[in-house]
């Protein structure tokens, strides 16, 4: 059975920026997501060191927690300015791969200075921690200006993936992948694929990986766009082998994406009319596809009318049956929800959980 790696999103961007108290040591710290290990709980995010006039200065933050609710180690890494841990996951062998954003220009985060463009001049450094959080090895990128937005497992190391852009904020996207040490195995950007922002990354079983995102196109006289679903494959040296689109309403993207047996591939997402329908009800439709290794559609599905819902993962299973799972409203609330498919796309009863 092939499973979705997409426990990734889980390690993406969550942005909850909370207040975290009594696990935040002795200065403020604000949580930025976390995430499930054998161990316990990562969470992760940035301390405040201080605050003056036109000026922030907080370090990157993560630490462990034990099962139960005990502080396992705590990390913080940073210099003179904006320093945050953006994203964590959970390695073998109790080891934690943590995706910094700093604006060190050479990677000393013990001395970096400000450059007055964080918002747009965000630089990667990995950090992997091991089972006590002491540091493995570091290993500096610079997507900038763009977003490393995630990292995913590969072949022992790590592929980090985000966008980059050429000034103008027409983004597209970029992969660097590192080996089981940190070195850089390569660095590769796609300015041809401008507007394809990735949501997941997901590892093939010949050694290519699948991404998945949203291919955007702006409205003309307006600050609003619209999107396809888009998947594109790459071989173990980031080559591009085909990337593909997909539509069938204004506002459409892929956040999911699984391998079967058999070398098919699963991609799901959502249909909306505009970004807004995501967080309403019956404006979005869940999305599932199948498509051949060459990117090709053999079937798609829509589901979740008269509610509405997003798919946001999606499991191959040994049985050849297929797992949505997602979300879906009642009563204005968002409430979790799972589709079973067969492997011809003929739905199974619906299972809200």
């Amino acid at each position: 059975m092939r499973k979705t790696v997409c426990a990734l999103a889980a390690c993406a961007i969550a942005c909850l920026s909370l207040f975290v108290g009594a696990y935040a040591g002795e200065s403020e710290a604000s949580l930025l997501g976390q995430v499930e290990t054998d161990a316990g709980t990562v969470r992760f995010g940035y301390r405040t060191v201080s605050v003056e006039t036109g000026a922030v200065n907080t370090d990157a933050w993560a630490e462990l927690r034990g099962a139960d609710g005990g502080l396992v180690w705590e990390r913080t890494i940073g210099g003179s300015s904006m320093d945050e841990c953006r994203a964590a996951l959970a390695m073998d062998g109790g080891r934690v791969a943590l995706l910094l954003w700093t604006v060190s220009k050479d990677g000393d985060m013990d001395g970096n200075e400000a450059d007055g463009q964080y918002n747009i001049r965000h630089t990667a450094l990995v950090t992997m921690v091991d089972e006590s959080g002491e540091t493995l090895w570091r290993s500096f990128a610079v997507p900038a200006p763009g977003f490393a937005t995630s990292l995913a497992r590969c072949d022992g190391g790590l592929l980090l993936y985000g966008e980059r852009s050429d000034g103008d904020l027409a983004y597209y996207p970029c992969l660097i992948r590192f080996d089981a040490d940190g070195g850089i195995l390569f660095d590769r950007a796609y300015p041809d694929s401008k507007g394809f922002a990735i949501c997941v990354a997901t590892a093939l079983s010949d050694g290519d990986f699948l991404l998945v995102g949203r291919a955007m196109e702006p409205i003309p006289g307006t600050n609003f766009h619209t999107s396809d679903g888009v998947a594109a494959r790459f071989d173990g040296q980031g080559e591009r082998r085909w990337e593909q689109k997909f539509g069938i309403r204004e506002y459409d993207g892929l956040y999911g994406a699984a391998e079967a047996e058999d070398g098919s591939l699963y991609v799901c997402g959502a249909a909306a009319d505009s970004i807004f329908a995501l967080s309403g009800e019956g404006g979005a439709l869940g999305w599932l596809l199948k498509l051949d290794r060459d990117g090709n559609t053999l079937w798609e599905r829509t589901a979740g009318m008269p509610w509405g819902g997003v798919f946001e993962t999606v499991t191959a299973r040994a049985d050849g049956t297929v797992a949505a799972e997602g979300y879906t409203f009642r009563d204005g609330r968002k409430i979790p929800w799972q589709m079973l498919f067969g492997a011809s796309g003929d739905a199974l009863p619906e299972a809200p959980r």
